[in-house]
């Protein structure tokens, strides 16, 4: 034998490095949701649907959305009025149930609450949300007594409520995928509610905060750096012009869809595009119906499956690697002709758009097109060697543009 192949095989024949072992283990990786946000669209399979997308310098036709008409009420009625609803009687009898059934397992006796007492317990955290008070006691304290509070019910009888309140068996959870199933209940009575409000024909979906920060939620708890609310519960939420919201869904998770009867199609999204179709699925009319979305959300497949699915046009902002494969000038050839500057292309009855103002903005659109531009006067700082004032500039912008930034 060679003394080469003697080499080689007695190198072949040695253990791995520890170094090399360790590499060659699995191991897990965290990935965020603004890392999943960021991947781009997945590539068509072969077939009909992986052929090259033609795109043209075409414009699209623009889409007339019907004006919104609702009916006058005779007269405005009150606030409790309002709140009822949306928190129905069913709602409280279910609270007051639950909290029976959870008092009776954990003491073996009911506490014996009833609707009324819900509905002044429930009077009291919203007092209790306006008046503020450093602890629960001052309400009822001799020298910080609140006697809109503390008349409504006695201390002992308040903590004991706020100790046993409950919305669902938690004796049926075993084995559910709801990592919401304390709540669930309440909130799908709630939703649906908010299905019963009418509507105008623009839509927005978005993200929403709700506000907590406990600890006792693990990863529940969510921290959005922009929102107003940084931690807390995130919801996705469906709202029409008209300022109402009218759809929303909980974000848990890999399980946040685990009601939700997706097709092949749409579980081929990714997660914004998914949230979207989930929500706008719930429109009465879609087919008249506009809806608005940001780059955390649109991508062509999007803009696509609601327009060919369910007859619904949509108008988002876009992250470049989502736009379908447009061939559209550079930032720097925008930035170059200055302010107001665009570019656009179409393909398949959908608009691509990148326009320049401060910075490039990406936008796809089925439902309006750059036709009938219009001009809008931007405060802008003069140039350096004049006086430091500010004056107006107008900004050429496309229509559709103008469209998002309205709704």
């Amino acid at each position: 034998m060679d003394e080469e192949e003697v080499a080689s095989t007695s190198s072949s024949s040695k253990p791995p490095s520890k170094k090399k072992r360790r590499m060659g283990k699995n191991s897990l990786k965290t990935v965020s949701l603004a890392e999943l946000q960021d991947t781009p669209e997945p590539s068509p399979p072969d077939g009909k649907e992986g052929r090259r997308r033609l795109w043209r310098h075409e414009d699209i036709e623009a889409f007339q959305v019907p004006d919104s008409s609702f009916n006058v009420p005779d007269a405005v009625k009150t606030p409790f009025h309002y709140f009822k609803m949306l928190f129905t009687d069913e709602m409280i009898e279910h609270i007051s149930e639950q909290t029976n059934l959870y008092a009776a397992q954990e003491l073996g006796d009911p506490i014996s609450t009833s609707p009324e007492e819900i509905e002044k317990f429930l009077a009291m955290l919203l007092f209790m949300g306006v008046f503020s008070f450093p602890a629960i006691d001052d309400y009822w304290c001799i020298e910080s007594r609140f006697s809109v509070i503390a008349d409504i019910m006695p201390r002992r009888r308040f903590k004991l409520l706020c100790r046993y309140l409950h919305f669902n068996d938690n004796q049926q959870c075993d084995g559910s995928p709801d990592r919401f199933y304390k709540i669930r209940p309440l909130f799908d009575m709630l939703r649906q509610q908010c299905l019963l409000i009418s509507s105008t024909y623009q839509h927005s979906v978005d993200e929403v905060m709700v506000a907590y920060k406990g600890t006792r939620a693990g990863s529940l708890r969510q921290y959005i750096a922009n929102k107003p609310d940084k931690w807390g519960f995130k919801l996705f939420c469906r709202a029409s012009s008209s300022g109402i919201i009218h759809d929303f869904l909980l974000y848990q998770g890999a399980s946040t869809f685990f009601n939700v009867a997706l097709t092949e199609q749409e579980e081929a999204l990714l997660l914004g595009a998914k949230l979207v179709t989930t929500l706008c699925k719930t429109i009465t009319l879609p087919r008249l119906s506009v809806v608005f979305c940001d780059n955390l959300f649109t991508s062509f497949d999007l803009v696509q499956n609601l327009q060919e699915n369910l007859g619904i046009r949509c108008i988002g902002t876009v992250r470049p690697n989502r736009m379908g494969g447009a061939t559209l000038k550079t930032d720097k050839e925008l930035m170059k002709e200055g302010r107001g500057a665009f570019d656009f292309m179409s393909a398949e009855g959908l608009l691509a758009v990148k326009w320049f103002d401060n910075k490039c903005v990406s936008l796809l659109s089925s439902a309006c097109g750059i036709t009938s531009l219009s001009s809008f006067l931007c405060q802008t700082v003069e140039q350096r060697g004049q006086s430091k004032g500010r004056c107006p500039v107008p900004i050429t912008h496309p229509c559709l543009q103008s469209a998002y930034r309205r709704h």
